[in-house]
């Protein structure tokens, strides 16, 4: 499912995403126009509420082909029911920050829950798995202020070097 799973969806959010753009013919709803069939068809592909602690956190393992299905069912609908959504409601940019935040926090989430896990090991609490969700967050967090921070203090010091050859160049 990792290998396939993930790419289709990040497949399906392309070309749902590819509707919005200028040219392209504008989807029409369908299941929003009578919402109350979407929380049926909600109902319907919810997985089990029988949690087995085995596998990834990610994509929690099912015992049962039918668990499995509802719950990958249930992703695309809510995949669906996002996009309706973001174009019912006014919709602003996400400020670059919480963008690597989250780019970040998907990316790097094995290897600092790991981390966290190691360094917390026999400290009580601090080994739950709230804390180590909130610190994943927030290394994620540090990690994108760092690199947005680091990438305008480079381009600032860039674009002061060319003023500066440029009045050292008019002085001649």
């Amino acid at each position: 499912y990792i290998f396939v799973g993930f790419n289709k969806s990040f497949q399906l959010g392309f070309v749902l995403t590819l509707a919005r753009l200028p040219g392209f013919d504008e989807a029409l709803p369908i299941v929003s126009s009578y919402w109350p069939m979407m929380i049926v068809l909600r109902t319907i592909t919810a997985p089990s509420t029988n949690w087995m602690s085995a596998g990834n956190l990610t994509y929690p393992y099912y015992p049962r082909l039918s668990d499995r299905v509802d719950y990958v069912a249930g992703a695309i609908v809510v995949m669906f029911v996002f996009d309706r959504l973001g174009r019912l409601l006014p919709c602003r940019p996400m400020p670059g920050v919480l963008l690597n935040t989250s780019l970040l926090a998907y990316l790097l989430h094995p290897w600092l829950m790991a981390f966290l896990i190691s360094a917390t090991r026999g400290s009580g609490d601090w080994g739950s798995a709230l804390w180590i969700w909130a610190g994943c967050l927030l290394l994620s967090w540090l990690l994108a202020l760092g690199i947005s921070y680091g990438s305008r203090a480079c381009q600032r010091k860039g674009r002061d070097d060319k003023s500066d050859s440029a009045e050292g160049s008019d002085s001649e």
